[in-house]
């Protein structure tokens, strides 16, 4: 699935859904990602974590799956993975799935390019996260 670009101003956050190892690939080499940290969002079943590399903020945050089984039984089967990269004047989420509980502030942000800053955008993927719980 491409990727959307969601916010240009004051930061432009990409989001992007099950991408290809070629297209992280291109935004790694783009937007200087450490490729440990791209190796690890392309981990399905990665535990949360936060880390900074250098100016970027890399964190991996796991929401609850609303498709998950009744014999769902483990974190990784409970829940879904996005990978969140926060540079100077970036956010880039990757999912392998769209996540219904951020279509709401995706579409928020669609409507309102210019007024919503980097740390509001990240405690709002955050809490969104958590609140699918």
């Amino acid at each position: 699935m491409p990727s959307r670009v969601l916010l240009e101003k004051p930061l432009r956050w990409i989001d992007v859904v099950a991408p290809t190892r070629e297209e992280l690939q291109r935004l790694a080499k783009d937007y200087h990602l450490h490729p440990t940290s791209v190796q690890d969002c392309l981990d399905p079943e990665h535990l949360p974590k936060i880390e900074r590399i250098e100016e970027t903020l890399f964190i991996i945050v796991r929401g609850y799956d609303e498709k998950a089984g009744s014999d769902a039984d483990t974190v990784q089967a409970l829940t879904r993975k996005i990978a969140l990269f926060l540079g100077p004047q970036f956010l880039i989420t990757v999912q392998r799935v769209e996540q219904a509980y951020l279509v709401p502030l995706k579409e928020k942000c669609l409507l309102e390019i210019n007024g919503v800053a980097e740390i509001p955008v990240m405690i709002e993927l955050l809490r969104a996260a958590v609140d699918s719980y």
